[in-house]
């Protein structure tokens, strides 16, 4: 996190200096392995301070999977989680009721 964001992600979410470290790192090693370039963990992190602590590993591995079952490419799964690292924070259950919107709304499946 850029040193000038650092009070915001504190300010939104001051129980990451509860969080394990190692747990923090487990997470971030999850984004960097789905594709989210180093230099952009800190946006990621910035934008959704939750994505530290507040999921588990294996929450967040479920969510990944949900989108490559609906056909996010393994090489655009960063992409979509620099993006919106809000993702995890959905309901998985609710995460195909968005899909079917976006859908029903005439955004391509492709997209």
């Amino acid at each position: 996190v850029p040193e000038d964001q650092l009070g915001k992600v504190v300010e939104r979410l001051p129980q990451v200096f509860g969080y394990a470290l190692e747990s923090m790192g487990g997470k971030l090693e999850l984004l960097l392995s789905v594709g989210v370039p180093e230099d952009q963990l800190g946006q990621v992190v910035e934008k959704f301070p939750h994505v530290l602590g507040s999921y588990t590993t294996e929450n967040m591995k479920c969510k990944l999977d949900f989108l490559r079952s609906v056909g996010v490419p393994e090489d655009q799964l960063g992409k979509v989680v620099e993006r919106l690292p809000q993702v995890f924070g959905y309901a998985l259950e609710s995460m195909g009721g968005k899909l079917e919107l976006l859908l029903s709304v005439g955004v391509p499946e492709d997209q």
